[in-house]
């Protein structure tokens, strides 16, 4: 069972959460549930599931805070028997997926849940991206960092190699290198590269 596909159940109430996994685990979906939000904070969240489907009356915006502090990839939907607009508003704000009414409805929750399970898939593939990135940053030297950042502002090598007191030759190896340590061919790559993955390439002291 792929992880993207793992859905987290947290519901006191075992009779209110068992029609929900059979749903779940019908549609393909590997679910585990837990009684308390102190439990699953304890045990669950470390399996990092795509999505978690929790009572809104037991667990509201702060387990959205903490989620978020731990794995922001875990996607939350909420669900209560009533709907209390000013719940509704405080946990969609917070950035829950959905807010649904007990008893739950089998083709609410697949929606719902599908719904969570595409946004945390997202969310994990541009954290990857993210990390591969900073990974290739940190092969950089100082100086080539440093090139970096005055390439991306747009200055010429040889307004570079002023600023940087050197030859411009030298500036065209260190832009060779740092373009082949960032696996990228061109400009505009280059500039698609940090944008995409929308690192901070200036975190290193500027160079005299």
């Amino acid at each position: 069972m792929a992880p993207g596909r793992l859905v987290h159940l947290l519901d006191r109430d075992r009779a209110s959460w068992q029609p929900s996994q059979a749903t779940l685990r019908t549609a393909g979906f590997q679910t585990e549930a837990y009684p308390t939000v102190a439990q699953w904070l304890a045990d669950g969240i470390h399996a990092r599931p795509a999505c978690l489907v929790a009572d809104a009356y037991g667990a509201d915006v702060e387990l959205l805070r903490r989620i978020a502090g731990f794995d922001p990839t875990i996607r939350v939907v909420f669900a209560a028997a009533d709907a209390d607009i000013r719940l509704i508003v405080r946990v969609m704000r917070g950035g829950a997926v959905d807010y649904l009414q007990k008893p739950l409805c089998g083709v609410a929750l697949l929606d719902a849940v599908s719904r969570a399970v595409i946004l945390s898939g997202t969310d994990r593939a541009v954290l990857y991206r993210r990390s591969q990135a900073q990974e290739r940053l940190d092969r950089l030297t100082p100086r080539e960092r440093r090139v970096l950042v005055e390439v991306l502002e747009g200055r010429l090598n040889k307004q570079i190699a002023a600023t940087l007191d050197c030859q411009e030759a030298t500036i065209k190896v260190h832009r060779s290198r740092l373009m082949r340590k960032l696996g990228v061919s061109s400009l505009a790559r280059l500039v698609h590269f940090v944008r995409d993955v929308e690192v901070d390439v200036v975190d290193e002291p500027r160079l005299a």
